[in-house]
């Protein structure tokens, strides 16, 4: 997988969601998977991702 620069505090976090994304989406296409198990991965590697990072930002991210 391509090493990607991590983002800076104040730089926008979904560019390097999305570049990390693309990224895997080229793997799994070169891969030979479906567009359907594409998105079976994706879908389950994000919700590994963000269960990860939701006790770590606590309270940071609420709004209100």
């Amino acid at each position: 997988m391509a090493r990607l620069r991590l983002s800076r505090p104040g730089v926008n976090m979904s560019r390097t969601c999305t570049a990390c994304s693309y990224g895997r989406i080229q793997e799994l296409t070169l891969a030979g998977r479906t567009d359907a198990e594409i998105a079976a991965v994706l879908a389950e590697e994000a919700e590994r991702s963000f269960d990860l990072l939701g006790p770590s930002l606590g309270d940071y991210a609420v709004a209100g």
